[in-house]
C-alpha cells in the first residue's frame, strides 16, 4: 500500500480495499510512501516500516504498472513476511517478463465492470501455496471446508463469508480471457499514440514506464507539474480548476 505527501497534507494514496482488507481480518494497515514516478509504492521506503508485528507487504501494481518486485522479495525473504500482490488493476502486467500475480504468495485480480478483463464484477484469488489455498476457500463458503458441489456438513471452521461466482458471469469472463491479449495490445497502441501527441505539451507530466516494466495501460495517468505553473499551494484547487476548463472545452469526464 502506499501513502502520498503533499505540501497541504498527507493521503493515502491507492484503492481503499487495499486498507480495509487488513482491518477485516482484525489487522492494522500501515502505509508506506509512494515513488513520485512510477505512483506505485517506494520500495525503498518499504524496511524501514517494518516491526516486529509485520506479518506480510501488500504491493498494488497500481493504474496496470508492476512495482518492482525484487527489491519486494529480498526484503519478504529476509525478514520472513508474507507478500500478497493487488493486481485487480494489472491483468497482463509483467515485470522482467513475467506476468503479476506469480511472485507473491497470494494475489488478487478484479473483474469489475471496467477492467481489463471483465465479467461484470467479482474477481479471482490466485495462490500456488496449498496452505494458503484451502484456507481462501473457507472465506469464499461460509467458513466450510468442502465446495457446494460436495456432501457439506454445514459446520462452520473459520471466519468466512459467500464469494461464489455463478456460471454465467465466470463463462463471460472465460470469453473475455480469449480476447484479453489483444485487448492489451489496443491499450498499448493508444496509449503510444496518446504519449506522442502529448509530450510536447508542457506542463504536463505523463506516465513513466521503467524498462523492466510491461505497463497493461488500465489507467493513462496525467499530473500536472505545478512547479511549471508556479503553484506552491492549493494545488487540489488548481487541478479541480483546470479539470473544469477541459470539460468546458468539451472533454467528456
Amino acid at each position: 500500500m502506499e501513502i502520498f505527501r503533499t505540501r497541504e497534507r498527507e493521503e493515502a494514496y491507492s484503492w481503499s480495499s487495499s486498507a480495509t482488507c487488513v482491518l477485516h481480518h482484525n489487522c492494522i494497515p500501515v502505509f508506506v510512501d509512494i515513488d513520485f514516478k512510477t505512483m506505485n509504492i517506494d520500495v525503498n521506503k518499504i524496511e524501514e516500516k517494518i516491526t516486529e508485528k509485520t506479518k506480510g507487504i501488500i504491493v498494488v501494481h497500481l493504474h496496470g504498472l508492476p512495482v518492482e518486485m525484487d527489491k519486494v522479495l529480498k526484503i519478504a525473504e529476509k525478514y520472513k513476511l508474507k507478500i500478497i500482490e493487488d493486481a485487480c488493476q494489472a491483468h497482463g502486467a509483467k515485470y522482467k517478463g513475467k506476468n503479476v500475480g506469480n511472485f507473491g504468495d497470494s494475489a488478487a485480480f478484479s473483474f469489475n465492470q471496467n477492467k481489463c478483463l471483465c465479467s461484470g464484477e467479482g474477481g479471482m484469488f490466485v495462490t500456488n501455496n496449498e496452505e494458503i489455498y484451502n484456507k481462501a476457500k473457507m472465506l469464499w463458503s461460509f467458513g466450510e471446508t468442502r465446495a457446494p458441489l460436495e456432501n457439506r456438513d454445514y459446520h462452520a471452521y473459520a471466519l468466512g463469508w459467500m464469494y461464489r461466482n455463478n456460471d454465467l458471469t465466470a463463462a463471460f469472463g472465460r470469453a473475455q480471457l480469449k480476447k484479453l491479449d489483444w485487448y492489451l495490445e489496443v491499450q498499448k497502441k493508444n496509449a503510444a499514440v496518446l504519449t506522442d501527441i502529448l509530450k510536447e505539451v508542457e506542463g504536463l507530466i505523463l506516465p513513466f514506464v521503467p524498462e523492466e516494466c510491461e505497463h497493461n495501460w488500465y489507467n493513462y495517468t496525467i499530473r500536472l507539474d505545478m512547479d511549471y505553473f508556479g503553484v506552491k499551494n492549493e494545488k487540489r484547487k488548481f487541478r479541480d480548476y483546470v479539470l473544469k476548463a477541459i470539460q468546458a472545452e468539451g472533454v467528456k469526464w
